[in-house]
């Protein structure tokens, strides 16, 4: 969430193991081990697909002619172009705390700056259109028999 990034997870594993413990950086190092594979392998998912360059904020950067010695000029005056989308989330300054927050709408709306992680955030907030699963699962327990 945009208002609570990794500071609630400490926060929680904190208040579950007591902030400093030996558990509790075990646990915040796992979550972020799990987070960084998810987002290696939806950045490694969005190149095979032929989108490449918004792994990174530099697909956002203008097209300008490319000049000898332009590219390492460029990414010598911005930090941002060679972190990870990941890392410019988690280090960007969190959002305002508001009840009214339309969760997909901000990702909507700051996709440009997170391309990565917008679409990994539409992969995990969006809720199925359908009800299938569910009537199959209740349909299924009629079927099952007991001795």
């Amino acid at each position: 969430m945009p208002w609570y990034k990794m500071g609630y997870i400490e926060w929680a594993f904190g208040e579950l193991y007591g902030e400093g413990s030996t558990r509790f950086r075990t646990e915040i190092k796992i979550v972020e081990e799990e987070l960084a594979a998810l987002y290696d392998k939806c950045v490694a998912q969005d190149k095979r697909a032929g989108n490449g360059e918004s792994s990174s904020s530099s697909a956002n950067i203008p097209s300008i002619p490319v000049q000898a010695g332009y590219e390492s000029f460029l990414s010598s005056r911005s930090t941002r172009i060679s972190k990870s989308d990941l890392r410019n989330y988690l280090e960007d300054e969190v959002a305002p705390r508001n009840k009214a927050l339309d969760l997909l709408g901000w990702w909507k709306d700051n996709a440009p700056r997170y391309p990565i992680m917008a679409k990994i955030a539409r992969r995990f907030l969006t809720i199925p259109a359908t009800s299938v699963s569910s009537e199959s699962t209740f349909s299924t327990t009629g079927r099952i028999l007991v001795r």
